[in-house]
């Protein structure tokens, strides 16, 4: 990445403290180097693509990010395999912006922490990211005593995990299960994989609380966005017949009229509705790649998208005057329009 890029992504790192940003990176391959890119209103997908196209590399991690000191949270549909979070943890040390990362799923849950590579290292006798040698015995088990330290170890986390529990209820499955795969991984003696579940779960205990699902209906918002777009299409063709009525006309005035007109009712910032459709469709492509608070803060964007256009439908004498047009073409604009507008409005959960 060149230094403006390098730029760009601390100024992101530092906003991503105060909002979750969408977030894509792609390790290097061959001669490229790696790629990050993060962006408030760019969908995943589309930083998905960038992040390919710019590292050679089809292998991403891509989420929402949010960032607390120094410690990068990822919240991912799809959890990226580990040596891809090692990656990345490498790919902003070389950049002098060094994270902290952990990875967390749709639910909130964290998954990968980076916490426990430390621990699996320090367990080791080793590094972070470096594998331990291959000369210590199969058979070597911990002692008695230090099993007694997990025990009483685990025991502290258990009370903290039960704290945090009877504050956020909607958590109790996911560090409940978390417990109870500590404790049988205890039982049976596996001291190196306890020693990174509880660090996972302490990493996850710091949290807050993640965010309620949102009570939004998806499939109905996609079934009502469709309507949109197929209602957009059939009034593009409805226009287009009353401009080839216009530019057969016998006055040169109207004519004029259907060769200076505007391109199309949906031709973007030069269309009649002036672009606010299209900030409607990149507000829901969005909500659709985002997860958890990030998806919440999109549903807002979609309603505020949809009063705009409303308010533009409202008040504007163009689409007035072409659909009471004296030339026989029959184009309605503003009522359908509303009415599936409405429609979506009324799905996204308030």
């Amino acid at each position: 990445m060149d230094e403006a890029k390098i730029e760009d992504l601390g100024k992101k790192l530092t906003l991503a403290k105060k909002q979750p940003l969408n977030f894509a990176f792609a390790p290097g391959s061959g001669k490229n180097d790696g790629a990050c890119q993060m962006d408030r209103k760019l969908p995943l997908n589309k930083l998905r693509q960038n992040v390919k196209k710019a590292s050679g590399n089809n292998k991403t991690i891509c989420g929402v990010a949010n960032v607390s000191g120094k410690m990068l949270s990822l919240s991912c549909e799809e959890v990226p395999a580990r040596p891809l979070v090692k990656g990345l943890k490498k790919f902003l040390i070389e950049l002098k912006l060094k994270h902290k990362i952990q990875i967390l799923d749709a639910d909130g849950t964290v998954v990968i922490a980076d916490d426990e590579d430390e621990a699996e290292a320090t367990s080791t006798g080793g590094t972070p990211g470096v594998e331990a040698k291959a000369d210590v015995p199969d058979d070597s088990l911990p002692s008695a005593d230090g099993l007694e330290d997990l025990k009483q170890k685990f025991a502290v986390v258990s009370r903290q995990t039960k704290l945090v529990i009877e504050q956020s209820p909607e958590r109790e499955k996911a560090l409940s299960s978390a417990l109870e795969a500590i404790e049988k991984l205890l039982d049976a003696g596996e001291a190196d994989k306890v020693r990174a579940g509880m660090a996972r779960l302490a990493a996850a205990l710091k949290q807050q609380p993640g965010a309620k699902r949102s009570g939004t209906n998806g499939k109905a918002v996609s079934a009502s966005v469709k309507k949109l777009l197929k209602l957009r299409s059939d009034i593009d063709t409805s226009y287009a017949q009353l401009l080839a009525a216009l530019s057969k006309h016998s006055d040169a005035r109207v004519r004029k009229i259907a060769s200076d007109g505007y391109q199309k009712i949906f031709g973007g910032a030069g269309g009649v509705l002036s672009g606010a459709d299209a900030e409607l469709f990149g507000a829901v492509e969005t909500w659709n790649a985002s997860t958890a608070e990030a998806r919440q803060a999109a549903e807002g964007d979609i309603k505020r998208c949809i009063e705009q256009l409303k308010t533009h439908l409202a008040g504007n004498e163009f689409i007035r005057l072409i659909e009471n047009n004296p030339f026989g073409a029959s184009l309605q604009i503003s009522q359908p329009l509303n009415s599936v507008l409405s429609e979506i409005d009324s799905q996204i959960a308030a």
